[in-house]
């Protein structure tokens, strides 16, 4: 009798310490999803939106869309741990960090935010699950002509920059593609989208909401056309280097 009391105690005991992992692992807030608010500045305030997930290997990846400036630019770093969450932004100078808390309800995430010696806060509301942007170019057309690396100079109002275009094929056949400002940091931010309809190419560089459409000429050396950015349309002619 006395062994079946105990034998009924310890399994009561165990149902306790399963009931309440479970309660504190239900408990825990995922930082998963669409996160939509405000990047507050000393002086300015800019609409910032986060969506997060889960990747298969388990890490966490995410992107950021700043204002009307920059969209899909992916995060590095993803940390999670508790309610702490902290990432920092890829292609953009003086390393822009955030660090985070999500609220007990995990509706909410407040948090701070550094860039070099720029600091400011930000709030967050979860609206829905994460919406990632594809992770591989859309490719449309023959474009595997355009392999190789080009060099072009961007005329604007105040001074002239030096820019790098770099298209590589891959044993898949498609075409990956990235632009380098030479004269602003040198960071290679990635082409969206690459398509070519004859002799008109178009380059799609989402992060920086911007695109490029020039003529490819004949003999396939060069491309003369406009940059497109922030509504402004820059005389842009790249030539292929050999």
């Amino acid at each position: 009798m006395k062994a079946q009391r105990n034998a009924a105690g310890r399994g009561w005991a165990l149902a306790v310490v399963l009931a309440v992992a479970w309660r504190v692992q239900a408990a825990a807030p995922n930082p998963a999803g669409h996160w939509e608010g405000t990047l507050k500045l000393p002086n300015a305030e800019l609409a910032m939106v986060v969506d997060l997930e889960r990747a298969s290997d388990g890490a966490w990846i995410g992107e950021l869309d700043l204002a009307e400036q920059i969209a899909d630019l992916p995060l590095a770093g993803v940390k999670v741990a508790g309610l702490a969450v902290s990432f920092t932004a890829r292609y953009a100078p003086g390393s822009p960090t955030f660090e985070a808390k999500l609220a007990e309800d995990g509706k909410t995430m407040t948090g701070t935010f550094t860039q070099g010696p720029a600091t400011g806060t930000f709030e967050l509301k979860r609206t829905s699950d994460a919406k990632m942007s594809p992770r591989q170019p859309a490719n449309t057309g023959e474009v595997g002509v355009l392999a190789g690396i080009w060099f072009g100079t961007i005329e604007t109002p105040q001074a002239q920059l030096r820019m790098q275009m770099v298209f590589v094929k891959g044993a898949d056949g498609i075409l990956t593609g990235n632009i380098v400002s030479v004269d602003q940091g040198g960071a290679e931010i990635p082409i969206a989208s690459i398509a070519r309809a004859g002799d008109t190419v178009r380059l799609d560089v989402k992060i920086i909401r911007a695109f490029y459409e020039g003529t490819l000429s004949k003999d396939g050396t060069t491309m003369t056309g406009k940059w497109n950015q922030g509504g402004a349309a820059l005389g842009l002619t790249v030539e292929r280097k050999k």
